[in-house]
């Protein structure tokens, strides 16, 4: 069941966030104005801001024994239910299969960002959300 991380979640989150050299602390987690962490219990979790209109997934992280069985599907399609006229995210350039992924779920490559990742480049990319914008 996916839903919006509590304080009880902090040491699952931080373990996966390892993986992005990133931790986050009790205080961001409970307050943040912006930031929100979406959790399947013990299987992964997604992280992304909203402000305003516009959001960003930030991080995005399944367990290696649950991948590909649609869990980051299902946390992206959660994601995509906030309202929103617009998402982007950035993913490494090897990682063929977010990226087809992200293909599927109805993003497109908006550029390139040369050695976003150290010595890798990432892909932006993005999605126009049509339902939620106003003429």
């Amino acid at each position: 069941m996916i839903r919006e991380a509590q304080i009880s979640d902090l040491v699952f989150l931080n373990e996966m966030l390892h993986y992005f050299n990133t931790t986050v602390t009790e205080e961001e987690l409970a307050n943040h104005p912006f930031k929100k962490y979406l959790v399947i219990d013990k299987i992964g979790f997604i992280s992304f801001s909203k402000m305003y209109e516009k959001m960003e997934i930030e991080y995005i992280y399944i367990g290696e024994n649950y991948r590909g069985k649609g869990y980051a599907k299902g946390l992206i399609g959660a994601v995509l239910k906030y309202p929103h006229k617009s998402i982007t995210l950035e993913v490494k350039k090897s990682n063929i299969m977010a990226i087809n992924l992200y293909k599927t779920m109805g993003f497109k490559e908006l550029a390139i960002r040369k050695n976003y990742y150290q010595n890798e480049d990432g892909i932006l990319m993005g999605r126009d959300n049509y339902e939620h914008i106003s003429n």
